[in-house]
């Protein structure tokens, strides 16, 4: 992974960064499955042989039965109703969604009376495009090495931390910066929800470098006296390691749970309490987006729902996800703003200020489909704090080394942006804040 090391000289590429087309651009199918070489990292095996080893669980359930489809839906109450008949939606365009179906959701789909454009089988994706080429992304072994380094090389300021654990029994490891004692304002960064968006690992681990790097910079410096800032980049590091174990992508998007129906896994952003169950997920074990038997059925949801609890002092929660290059925020799982004014108001300016940011489109997430039981929606509607969804540019969920930079350095000043804003997001809106350029030397807004 090529690491970012300079805080001044990222924020001039920031400035100058023009980010690729979003997703959704006209194209081969193919196209989806771009990755290269990554050139500064020599090639080595995808799995480190001494990582923890899963336990034993079979195949995955339906997998080679699963399609990539295109389906005509014009606005977002269809796509809601293409989430509620199973489809795992992913990319949106004008007039169309693109996404993956099992077979039973697709008859549901097709007797509903949507238009199914094309389909495709998952298994009919060769491996040649990834993962060989790809050493440059983290395994959990490699994940684990990371943190470590991290934490070692800024003894002063950081320290490692679990969540709890994961359903096969794998720390959901972090790294915490606070520089001195006493309760301080609150965040907390995570990555990987979804096991195959392995682009968002990255994102969280180089954040965390890039304070650990630059961490005698005055401003970085005054963020880690006066804030708590947590890291988390493998929410589902189960999911994450079957899904590169082969050395051939298998697509998965949930945890391991072990269904009754002899199917794996939840989708660990359908499984948070708030309005579990009600919109844009499955009651199907073998959807990708089954909200799991209840409500924080899954060890790794309740364990951010545990830590967040604990952590009272946490305002703003930070969940990367890919693909389609957007800052979403609540509500997710209806069309109506949150009904206070205020925060809808700093949710609004926050998103469309990292929007400009970052080059993504910024919207309350329920513009692009309602789902309910996700993580932004819990943490506002039953904690009160501030959750933005990212999902990160870059085509496909495989998008290639070389996008790992891209996504780094669009996303670091959005990062520091909510550090600063962690002691009070309602400040977002005022004035003195609001009316702050975009881009600048510093991205740092005022700490208090």
């Amino acid at each position: 992974m090529g690491k970012l090391r300079s805080v001044l000289s990222l924020f001039v590429c920031l400035a100058a960064l023009t980010l690729p087309a979003a997703a959704g651009a006209s194209g081969e199918l193919d196209s989806l499955f771009d990755g290269k070489a990554a050139p500064e990292k020599p090639a080595s095996p995808l799995l480190d042989p001494a990582r923890t080893q899963p336990p034993a669980v079979g195949e995955l359930g339906g997998l080679d039965n699963r399609s990539w489809v295109t389906i005509s839906a014009d606005d977002s109450h269809q796509r809601g109703k293409l989430a509620d008949l199973g489809m795992s939606i992913e990319e949106v365009r004008t007039g169309v969604v693109a996404g993956i179906v099992d077979p039973e959701s697709l008859k549901k789909i097709e007797a509903a009376g949507f238009q199914v454009q094309s389909r495709r089988l998952l298994a009919s994706f060769g491996p040649e495009d990834f993962p060989a080429q790809d050493s440059a992304y983290h395994n959990y072994a490699e994940t684990v090495a990371e943190l470590r380094s991290i934490a070692g090389s800024a003894s002063d300021v950081a320290t490692l931390f679990s969540l709890g654990k994961s359903i096969q029994g794998r720390d959901l490891l972090g790294v915490r910066f606070n520089k001195g004692s006493g309760a301080k304002p609150g965040i907390l960064f995570m990555g990987d929800h979804h096991a195959r968006e392995h682009l968002t690992v990255e994102v969280t681990l180089g954040l965390a470098r890039y304070l650990a790097d630059n961490r005698a910079h005055p401003a970085i410096k005054s963020l880690l006296e006066k804030r708590d800032i947590y890291f988390v980049p493998m929410v589902n590091p189960d999911g994450a390691e079957y899904d590169v174990e082969t050395g051939r992508y298998r697509w998965h998007r949930k945890n391991m749970r072990q269904n009754a129906d002899g199917s794996f896994g939840v989708d660990l952003n359908r499984n948070y309490g708030y309005t579990w169950s009600d919109v844009g997920s499955s009651d199907d074990p073998g959807d990708d987006t089954y909200h799991g038997p209840n409500a924080f059925s899954e060890p790794e949801s309740r364990a951010v729902r545990d830590f967040i609890v604990s952590h009272p002092d946490v305002r703003i929660m930070v969940s990367y996800h890919s693909y389609g290059a957007m800052v979403l925020y609540p509500w997710g799982h209806i069309y109506d703003p949150v009904p206070d004014a205020r925060a809808a108001a700093a949710f609004k300016t926050m998103a469309q200020r990292m929007g400009q940011m970052t080059g993504y489109e910024a919207m309350q997430s329920s513009e692009l489909y309602p789902a309910a039981g996700d993580t932004c929606d819990w943490a506002w509607g039953e904690r009160q704090v501030f959750c933005f969804t990212f999902e990160l540019s870059g085509r496909g969920f495989y998008p290639g080394a070389e996008e790992i930079g891209k996504a780094l350095e669009a996303n670091v000043e959005p990062a520091v942006y909510m550090i600063g804003l962690s002691d009070d997001p309602y400040r977002a809106a005022s004035a003195a804040v609001a009316s702050l350029p975009a881009r600048r030397t510093s991205p740092i807004e005022p700490v208090r």
